[in-house]
């Protein structure tokens, strides 16, 4: 694939180097804030080309090396071919993960995933603890056409320090929670429990060895008691099927019973849904029915626009994730995750609201403010 200049070369003959232009400054500010680097570090940057008028990975790619050069930093590019399902990364791209020196910065920008860097091995969470790099990744992005780019960029560039004062707020609220319940107007109605679950913060703040996560950040998530997760959720903003993120036109309801998905009723987005599901659960097993997340967007910024990574950082969202969650503190390991995003959420913690407003988070237990 292209070494950097070709990729630079490439981005000009697309006629993609103005959205840098453009935004290249809101990343040099990002990587300020979220990194705090040192007046050299080593910078590794890697994406693919993705697709005719889908063109966001590498855009993102472009921004972050632009920035990253504008500070002064040794910055490179490593391009492979976008991966999907359970592809193995390029032999480029595994060979720049193994001779990074340690404590490096790493950026992913990709239209799918990155891929595995061995088969049946190390997963990119445990090599970033092992070499205590830094990372942040966004993935997911092959639905975009190119011109979301100037929608996307609004919710990098947030105010992360606010973000990580309410993100850290919450959080307090939640450790000390037993129970909690979630309605909508659409018809969302689940109670769930909880027990000392170990809280996730998706919150920008990567200065530390072996720290990392999603950007656009903004979230909070936790795996909740399985069993006790019972009730209906109605799927109104997104939801992640087998070809990519899915926007909502005609919602989704899933039943739940004692923390599996049991039941999906809807139009042709639930049709989508049951069908992803059920392929999942033919590789899987059962376990690919089960709500093994359940999280609370608090990016300001972000908006429904159909990619995952986004989606679900949205302020007045929250979303289960029916799946996987070894790597955050849960107890199933397998190779599905499913986000299904809704609006507009009713969060009662231990009985009381927790409301989610655009300026910040505020609670009723005064014990969190």
């Amino acid at each position: 694939m292209l070494n950097t200049e070709e990729f630079l070369e490439w981005l000009n003959k697309e006629g993609l180097q103005s959205y840098v232009d453009k935004n290249y400054l809101y990343f040099k500010s990002l990587l300020n804030k979220c990194f705090v680097p040192k007046s050299k570090e080593n910078i590794l940057i890697f994406t693919d080309l993705g697709f005719p008028a889908r063109r966001i990975a590498p855009l993102l790619a472009a921004n972050y090396y632009s920035a990253a050069k504008g500070l002064g930093h040794d910055a490179k590019i490593i391009v492979q071919n976008p991966k999907f399902g359970g592809e193995l990364a390029d032999e480029n791209v595994r060979k720049a993960l193994i001779d990074a020196p340690d404590g490096s910065i790493l950026l992913l920008a990709f239209s799918g995933k990155l891929g595995f860097l061995q088969k049946n091995k190390m997963s990119f969470r445990s090599f970033i603890k092992e070499n205590k790099h830094h990372f942040a990744s966004t993935i997911g992005l092959q639905g975009l056409d190119t011109k979301m780019i100037e929608k996307l960029v609004p919710m990098f560039t947030i105010d992360y320090e606010q973000l990580q004062d309410k993100a850290s707020k919450l959080k307090k609220v939640l450790e000390g929670a037993k129970t909690m319940s979630v309605k909508t107007a659409s018809g969302t109605d689940l109670n769930l429990e909880l027990d000392n679950n170990p809280m996730s913060v998706v919150d920008g703040s990567f200065s530390s060895p072996a720290s990392g996560g999603n950007l656009p950040a903004g979230e909070i998530y936790f795996p909740p008691i399985t069993s006790s997760v019972n009730g209906v959720v109605v799927v109104d903003g997104s939801v992640k099927v087998s070809d990519g993120t899915l926007k909502i036109k005609n919602p989704i309801t899933l039943t739940i019973k004692n923390g599996s998905v049991i039941k999906i009723s809807g139009q042709e987005e639930a049709r989508k849904f049951r069908e992803t599901i059920d392929k999942a659960v033919k590789n899987n097993g059962e376990d690919a029915r089960v709500v093994g997340e359940f999280g609370i967007g608090l990016n300001p910024a972000a908006k429904i626009i159909g990619a995952m990574i986004a989606d679900e950082k949205t302020l007045g969202s929250a979303h289960i994730g029916i799946g996987s969650n070894y790597w955050f503190g849960g107890s199933i390991n397998i190779k599905t995750h499913l986000d299904a995003v809704f609006l507009n959420p009713q969060i009662f913690i231990d009985g009381e609201e927790l409301t989610i407003i655009k300026n910040g988070l505020q609670a009723s237990n005064t014990n969190s403010q």
